[in-house]
């Protein structure tokens, strides 16, 4: 990923947290700068941990969101 990459990424990530920040309660946008967070920090040459890490964070804000909207996949 390039500079120019790394710069719409950081863009596009920002306004998804603003709107996260608008709409979701306070959990929720914990949880997303949590994924921020962790994705801020890999690099091509990241350990597994780090990697496994990132990938915990995502899947938490995820089910989060999941149970904010009140999915029916929560129910199975």
């Amino acid at each position: 990923m390039d500079q120019d990459d790394r710069r719409e990424w950081r863009s596009r990530m920002q306004s998804s947290r603003s709107t996260l920040s608008l709409l979701c309660v306070a959990p929720t946008v914990s949880l997303a700068n949590d994924v921020a967070k962790a994705l801020y920090r890999l690099t091509p040459d990241s350990a597994e941990a780090q990697e496994a890490a990132a990938e915990a964070a995502f899947q938490k804000l995820v089910w989060q969101l999941r149970k904010e909207l009140g999915s029916p996949q929560l129910d199975s």
